[in-house]
């Protein structure tokens, strides 16, 4: 049975193991041979410009929550679904607002909240729908069902919808 032991004061190597949560740097093998490397350490950036999304009309209540990402330091921006946009981390839907978009959209408003699903990484979809009440209306709930789908094929989406 091989032991090695990574002692050396100063080595680079023993600090990152430390650095990487090993209590010790100790190996031991048997008839075993086992080839590591140091692990790329990623950068995290945080997005701070969140988009907007309304269907038809940009009405006073969403101008009004355009300036609540403001107020918390975030830049942001209203979009007409369907407008070119560019790809953004943070998005907030406000489609529903109009009327529930799942059960009544067009094939390009499908298309367009599809490229806006998959470039986003963090969703909030706001509606009226009153979800958790016992008053549900079921065009309302496509979209929670469209959320609940989205959470299950892309786990590191974080999709909320907010009902009121």
């Amino acid at each position: 049975m091989g032991q090695v032991i990574l002692e050396a004061n100063g080595s680079t190597e023993v600090n990152d193991l430390k650095k990487a949560g090993f209590p010790r740097s100790k190996l031991s093998m048997k008839d075993h041979m086992f080839l590591t490397s140091k692990v790329k350490e990623r950068e995290t950036s945080v997005s701070t410009s969140v988009q907007l999304m309304y269907r038809d009309n940009a009405t006073e209540c969403v101008a009004r929550l355009k300036l609540c990402p403001e107020k918390a330091g975030f830049e942001s921006e209203l979009f007409k679904l369907g407008d070119a946009c560019p790809p953004s981390n943070n998005v907030i839907m406000l489609t529903d607002l109009e009327s529930p978009l799942v059960a009544a959209m067009s094939g390009s408003e499908f298309l367009h909240l599809q490229t806006l699903l998959t470039d986003s990484a963090n969703v909030l979809w706001v509606t009226c729908g009153d979800h958790l009440g016992a008053g549900v209306d079921r065009e309302a709930a496509m979209t929670q069902g469209l959320l609940r789908t989205l959470r299950s094929e892309r786990v590191s989406l974080k999709a909320m919808l907010d009902s009121f």
